[in-house]
């Protein structure tokens, strides 16, 4: 077997190969210029589009400066009654909600009490009748 040389240290003797290399390499140089211009000319058109999305919203806001603030609308008081129903209505099925979810909340917490006393009483005994004072707690 003849010894490996390094491949840099290998002079190119082939003069198609190296005129071929020099082509290729032109050619490469050409496609990363077009890309290039390709990709700024799409960056140019993104930012004329960011400029337009900036002056419409200045010009959204200028609109809304000159509008004067009200802070209540004005309601008749049949409307205003029937908002209050309303208000009253969700306030009943919110105390029903708040019920639920604190009886939800307790139950979790006496599912954690039952673990917690079965890890105490495990740790009061020896290690081989851990699994079986477990299992008594459990059922």
């Amino acid at each position: 077997l003849a010894p490996l040389r390094p491949i840099h240290s290998r002079p190119e003797t082939n003069p198609r190969r190296r005129s071929a290399m020099k082509v290729l390499y032109l050619l490469g140089i050409t496609v990363a210029a077009t890309s290039l211009e390709d990709e700024v000319a799409m960056l140019r058109a993104e930012v004329k589009a960011q400029q337009q999305m900036a002056q419409e919203q200045q010009a959204l806001i200028k609109e809304l400066l000159e509008v004067p603030r009200q802070l209540q609308t004005y309601a008749t008081s049949a409307e205003l009654a029937t908002q209050v129903a309303a208000l009253q209505a969700t306030d009943y099925s919110l105390g029903g909600a708040l019920d639920s979810a604190w009886m939800c909340l307790c139950g979790a917490l006496v599912m954690f009490m039952h673990a917690g006393f079965g890890m105490l009483e495990t740790g009061s005994c020896r290690a081989k009748n851990a699994s079986n004072v477990l299992m008594k707690n459990l059922v």
